[in-house]
């Protein structure tokens, strides 16, 4: 965002590198009433411990929070809520990996750089849903 230009409030972000934040963290950054309607997580697996959290808290997903993955991985789906996420599409990572790999064995292709875009897939679930109305 900050590369965009656009405002990032640090008190909004959670930031973890290799291991995802706990249920007792997210219960801290969250807070007692969390104003924040929704959280996404570049990570499947740092939102389970949320899902921990709402659990013993009360926080009701996607009812008082909406939540979002990336990766899409199996256990997104039993979760639940089923954990809305975005989908990598690996079969097609790996089915264009080995296509300019063989090119390049085969000298069909330079070897160069190259540069494939892949459309990742939103694959949506019950953890997402519009912001519910606010009450004072």
């Amino acid at each position: 965002m900050r590369e965009l230009s656009l405002p990032v409030r640090d008190s909004r972000l959670l930031t973890f590198e290799e291991r995802g934040p706990t249920s007792e963290e997210y219960g801290r950054f969250l807070g007692p009433k969390p104003r924040m309607t929704a959280l996404f997580a570049g990570r499947d697996e740092f939102l389970f411990p949320l899902y921990e959290y709402s659990l013993a808290s009360g926080l009701a997903i996607p009812d008082r929070l909406s939540v979002a993955g990336y990766a899409n991985f199996r256990e997104g789906k039993i979760l639940s809520p089923g954990l809305t996420s975005v989908d990598q599409v690996p079969g097609e990572m790996g089915r264009e990996a080995g296509r300019i790999a063989l090119d390049l064995i085969l000298d069909r292709i330079p070897q160069e750089s190259h540069q494939v875009t892949l459309e990742p897939k939103i694959v949506p679930r019950q953890s997402t849903a519009p912001p519910a109305k606010r009450t004072r």
